[in-house]
């Protein structure tokens, strides 16, 4: 014990520990540091900015619940009509059948519009001056209102007629439709 404390008594010695303390706190500080720049870095969890894509349609006219409504990207005016609750009784069906595409992809900011059977009307009474029931076709026959293939088809099959009153007469037409086309027609 004596040959260490007569070691450690030397000036030299404490220095020498100093210096031997300092170079292990620098190696531990490396290592640590090594220890962790080979760890793989943590990246935070990639998170997609997922937004559905969406139109916004506004239809209005003939439907159950006009408004404007957001649909998927690729929704179709079925669906577009739908949402919207449907066609109301008074909607124009022949026209929606003859012109409007179902199927079509809606575009964002479009506006539909189903018109009512009654604008039909004023528009055939506005164009037509009148059709005769003897000689029209049933194409011409289907722009009176009211007036669909299967009536058209009546009208033409019971031909030839001497009043237009033969319409109701012939139960070809009803009185209510008759009434309303009346002034649309002649012999």
């Amino acid at each position: 014990m004596e040959k260490i404390h007569k070691f450690l008594k030397r000036p030299n010695i404490p220095l020498i520990g100093l210096v031997i303390s300092i170079l292990c706190i620098i190696v531990t500080l490396i290592i640590l540091r090594q220890g962790m720049s080979s760890q793989p870095e943590i990246e935070p969890p990639h998170i997609e900015n997922v937004q559905k894509s969406v139109v916004v349609v506004d239809i209005e006219g003939a439907v159950q619940k006009p408004g404007v409504y957001e649909l998927q990207e690729n929704a179709r005016l079925v669906h577009a009509l739908t949402n919207a609750g449907g066609l109301i009784e008074q909607a124009d069906r022949y026209y929606v059948a003859k012109n409007m595409n179902l199927s079509k992809n809606v575009i964002d900011e479009e506006k539909i519009y189903i018109s009512f059977l009654i604008e039909r009307t004023e528009s055939v009474e506005a164009t037509l001056s009148s059709v005769r029931i003897n000689t029209a076709t049933t194409s011409q026959l289907e722009l009176l209102p009211g007036v669909g293939p299967v009536t058209a088809s009546k009208i033409v099959k019971n031909r030839p007629y001497e009043s237009i009153d033969e319409l109701v007469g012939k139960k070809v037409l009803g009185q209510k439709t008759f009434e309303n086309i009346k002034a649309l027609i002649e012999l």
